[in-house]
């Protein structure tokens, strides 16, 4: 397995996931302050960004203390993709640009936005290479298992983003009809992480510091996303670090 396309400080890096109206500065801050290795914006609109909304435009601002930091953009145009990516490359300078394939919300799917994507793998592949054009950034991305339970297919989406070109990915393993209902498929994880060349990092139902570390030893994952977890408990990082590096028995 390669390593990260940017730099990070641990062999098994944490990472705050990008959710809307948390992942905001502050608590990106705060979480790095706790030590999160990696942290991500919320997820923003491509046509917002692409638009120079002024709102958007302030979710992308960030401070020097919380690099490495990813910005996550959705939508379902490659051309409007292409051309955020362009913007936030130029003005921003992230160290690197995460594509949403994941976000289950109705208002963002209906558009074929977040994992609305998966219904149309070879849209998922036009969005990731307009992307990777736009910029001289690595490009990553972030799924879950499939549309449905009928589509479930976590490898097979996964090897087709690899293949598209995304340096590395993230994997939330529930379909988004389960939106975040039932248990996360960790096994799921598992088998992308054998399947891919590149770094694969687990996410899903991290709710205390020992889950970390569970998911690392059951999937051999590269890095591991830490979401509601974080809620109200951003030492949930220096707890899964320490029990990471052995310092607890």
């Amino acid at each position: 397995m390669s390593a990260f396309p940017y730099s990070v400080s641990h062999e098994t890096p944490l990472f705050l996931a990008p959710m809307a109206g948390v992942s905001e500065s502050p608590f990106r801050q705060l979480c790095r302050a706790w030590g999160a290795d990696v942290v991500v914006t919320e997820f923003l609109s491509a046509e917002g960004i692409r638009r120079e909304n002024r709102s958007t435009l302030e979710k992308l601002r960030f401070g020097a203390e919380e690099r490495p930091i990813g910005v996550q953009v959705f939508g379902s145009d490659p051309e409007g993709m292409r051309e955020a990516a362009a913007l936030v490359t130029d003005v921003f300078q992230p160290e690197f640009i995460d594509i949403n394939f994941g976000c289950p919300v109705k208002k963002v799917v209906r558009r074929l936005g977040g994992s609305g994507c998966l219904q149309d793998l070879a849209l998922v592949e036009r969005v990731i290479r307009a992307v990777i054009a736009g910029t001289h950034l690595p490009v990553t991305c972030k799924i879950r298992s499939g549309w449905n339970e009928e589509m479930r297919d976590p490898v097979m989406i996964a090897r087709r983003c690899q293949d598209a070109g995304v340096r590395a990915l993230a994997l939330h393993p529930r379909t988004r009809t389960q939106m975040y209902t039932g248990q996360a498929h960790w096994d799921e994880i598992a088998a992308v992480v054998e399947a891919l060349d590149i770094p694969v990092i687990g996410n899903g139902d991290i709710k205390i510091a020992e889950d970390a570390l569970r998911m690392r030893r059951e999937t051999n994952c590269a890095g591991v996303m830490i979401a509601r977890g974080s809620f109200g408990q951003p030492w949930i990082f220096a707890q899964a670090r320490a029990l990471l590096d052995g310092r607890v028995a």
